[in-house]
């Protein structure tokens, strides 16, 4: 049997151990799938196809891909939906789960908005969304994001949820309360932001809040604060942290006591850009793909994303780790588990039933 049929064989073992039942035919559709991905390290149809076992013709191999793109059936919100649980719970029996959620453009117009966890300086896609479109996504997107990102999380568990600038709305904010999440989210230099209590002839007084940036290399603390006039959100806390030899400061929002905790938080945002890397350049090329209905696009992600989450937990299995959210103190962007992808590819071809099962053992076992 061929390294590329046993590996189809092994993920076709995977999907009925964790995706709902599939009709025979879409299983292994998604099989030939996944592994055309994998074997590739391309998302291009007929780069996949080339790397598929058979007697059928290139041709013959990417019209059925492209049939199993399109086929409006392949639903993949549904079919991620139990890896995406699996996951937050099993990383909640250890305590806060960090959710980060960042967008993610690509030529043509297409955009996508991504949800993920926090996992040892990189991250676990969970949910996400694909739109012709782009630019900043709005406060109205975010907010029906993260409710569909909350049915995901465990009822009992913590989370928090963490981005950049382009999440500071307070529509975003007031949902994350109304979840019963806690958040911390950067601010624009020009968000309007007052402290309670605090008024000038009777009148209250905003200001922008770059206005209480600290000096570099210093950090700042304040308590019961009200952001964006219009809204008078709050109460809210700030935390400001001013790296040396940066251009400007962090200004965070959050519903946390501050402290450089908060900063800590913050500094895991940058794991989801590693994601974003791993899909293009550094291994995958989503940029390059000529896919643009935003379902059809999302069902390449549905494959990327399993892919990803596989290599994630067969990279733990080489490397020895246990798996488990990363606590230490942030100290670079690259992640501990960028080593050596050639390793994790040696042991997925070596070894193909014990690579698979390191994500079922991911999955069920030892997300911590």
């Amino acid at each position: 049997m061929s390294n590329s049929l046993r590996l189809q064989d092994r993920i076709e073992t995977l999907i009925a151990q964790t995706l709902p039942p599939l009709r025979k035919t879409r299983h292994r559709n998604l099989a030939r799938l996944l592994t055309g991905i994998y074997r590739a390290e391309h998302v291009h149809l007929s780069a996949m196809a080339d790397e598929l076992s058979g007697p059928a013709q290139q041709t013959s191999k990417t019209r059925r891909m492209r049939r199993f793109l399109n086929n409006e059936e392949v639903e993949p919100g549904r079919w991620f939906r139990p890896v995406a649980q699996m996951l937050l719970r099993k990383a909640s029996e250890s305590g806060r789960l960090r959710i980060l959620v960042d967008r993610l453009e690509l030529s043509g117009k297409r955009r996508l908005l991504v949800g993920a966890l926090a996992y040892r300086r990189r991250a676990l896609p969970l949910w996400w969304r694909v739109e012709r479109q782009t630019g900043a996504t709005g406060a109205e997107l975010q907010a029906s994001f993260l409710e569909e990102l909350a049915e995901l999380v465990p009822p009992d568990a913590e989370a928090v949820l963490i981005g950049d600038g382009e999440f500071h709305s307070v529509d975003l904010l007031e949902r994350a309360r109304q979840e019963g999440w806690a958040y911390c989210v950067r601010l624009h230099a020009d968000t309007y932001v007052r402290t309670d209590g605090e008024q000038t002839g009777g009148k209250q007084v905003w200001r922008e809040c770059r206005a209480l940036d600290p000096a570099e290399g210093e950090g700042r603390y304040v308590q019961d604060v009200r952001i964006a006039k219009s809204r008078d959100f709050g109460p809210v806390n700030l935390v400001y942290h001013w790296a040396e030899g940066e251009e400007e400061p962090w200004r965070l929002v959050t519903n946390l006591s501050p402290g450089f905790s908060v900063v800590r938080l913050y500094q895991r945002r940058m794991w989801i850009e590693q994601l974003f890397g791993d899909w293009q350049e550094e291994r995958f090329h989503l940029h390059q793909t000529r896919l643009y209905e935003p379902e059809t696009l999302s069902r390449l992600i549905l494959g990327l994303s399993l892919v990803y989450v596989w290599l994630v937990a067969v990279a733990s299995y080489v490397a020895g780790a246990r798996l488990a959210p990363a606590r230490g103190p942030y100290r670079s962007s690259r992640s501990e588990l960028s080593g050596d992808w050639a390793s994790v590819d040696q042991k997925v071809s070596s070894e193909p039933r014990a690579a698979s099962n390191a994500i079922v053992t991911l999955l069920l076992k030892t997300v911590r």
